[in-house]
């Protein structure tokens, strides 16, 4: 089981620019897309990668372990080359990702923090995974996000303590800032 928290912030943009989906179906996917790049396109790449992250799950794939190739794959042909997004696909213990530009997760597990690389990646019951655009990073250290991770009892609370580093640096007005947090549970 996924335990999840997202985090949608417009700072003081007029508008919320970018796009965070999730779709749980056998898999959980999850997408980040950060919007500042597409001008007056943004609600059409926005709308694309909505659809290509929600169907990921239901595709009707001959073979579904290759559902996940089937939405990147989608990404990469829909989405402009400038576009910076994330997507994963959690399957039972095992995540698989994809980013392009400078959308990136991070993986809390054992005490340590590192990067979650491109591919295909183990996962343990009590490892955290955030996810986020590089304007929600920009305020937050390494060590910020890997404290609060582990005082936190559960996604919400992960998520409340490092928007409250945030807006003390900033008071949130420092554009849209976007991020999911996750918690791999027991089954």
């Amino acid at each position: 089981m996924i335990e999840y928290n997202i985090f949608r912030h417009a700072g003081d943009s007029l508008t919320y620019d970018d796009e965070v989906v999730l779709a749980a179906s056998v898999s959980t996917t999850i997408g980040i897309l950060d919007g500042n790049k597409f001008g007056g396109d943004k609600d059409k790449f926005r709308d694309a990668f909505r659809t290509i992250v929600e169907t990921a799950g239901y595709e009707d794939i001959a073979d579904p372990s290759h559902r996940f190739e089937f939405a990147s794959e989608q990404a990469e042909c829909q989405m402009p080359p400038e576009a910076e997004y994330m997507i994963m696909e959690i399957d039972g213990h095992v995540v698989e990702s994809v980013r392009h530009g400078n959308v990136s997760a991070k993986i809390v597990m054992s005490g340590e923090m590192r990067s979650l690389p491109n591919g295909k990646f183990g996962l343990s019951e009590g490892d955290r995974i955030i996810c986020a655009t590089s304007n929600f990073y920009r305020k937050l250290t390494d060590e910020a996000i890997l404290a609060d991770a582990l005082v936190s009892e559960n996604c919400s609370e992960w998520m409340n303590y490092m928007i409250r580093r945030i807006s003390d640096s900033c008071e949130l007005k420092c554009g849209n800032l976007s991020a999911i947090t996750l918690i791999v549970r027991g089954s």
